[in-house]
């Protein structure tokens, strides 16, 4: 490794800024510890609520008001998404563990299910089940912590300075 990404300059493709490996590997290396910190998981929710709950509460009215219509179409666009998952967990440089792309390939797979048997009168009730049951599934995270952030950052030595840049980057 060469360096750690810090920064990327959004007016140019190829202008990033990083903090050499060695400097990081030093900073790791380090018997003493110069900052406490923890860690709060964020979701979407918590980013924006109101756009969150509007989306939210749009998406799920409007599915259940057009659920004729809207039950294969939303839907369809799940296929995709299940052949790009399962084709991820047969690779061999996953970023999760397999069963992550197994499950949401397979709930994917699930959401187009419910979308064809929404097509056919015999089971059209269960379609709209399972389709309304992926939708949930789908508007729930949204409200799941999706990032870490830090939170309570100070120094070890009691010093109040904040980390080199800090107030840029957590605005």
């Amino acid at each position: 490794m060469i360096g750690v990404g810090e920064a990327i300059d959004p007016t140019s493709t190829f202008l990033g800024y990083a903090v050499p490996a060695t400097r990081v590997s030093d900073l790791l290396n380090r018997k003493e510890k110069v900052f406490n910190f923890t860690y709060k998981g964020e979701s979407a929710f918590d980013r924006d609520p109101i756009a969150v709950s509007l989306t939210t509460a749009t998406i799920t009215a409007g599915a259940y008001f057009l659920r004729k219509y809207a039950a294969p179409i939303l839907r369809i666009g799940d296929a995709p998404d299940a052949c790009r998952q399962l084709s991820n967990a047969t690779r061999s440089d996953l970023f999760a563990p397999r069963s992550h792309y197994i499950t949401a390939g397979l709930t994917d797979v699930a959401g187009v299910a419910g979308g064809v048997m929404s097509l056919i009168p015999r089971t059209r009730m269960i379609g709209y089940g399972v389709v309304g049951a992926k939708l949930l599934y789908d508007e729930a995270k949204a409200f799941m912590p999706d990032t870490q952030v830090l939170q309570n950052v100070h120094r070890t030595n009691g010093d109040k300075r904040l980390p080199f840049q800090w107030d840029i980057f957590n605005k």
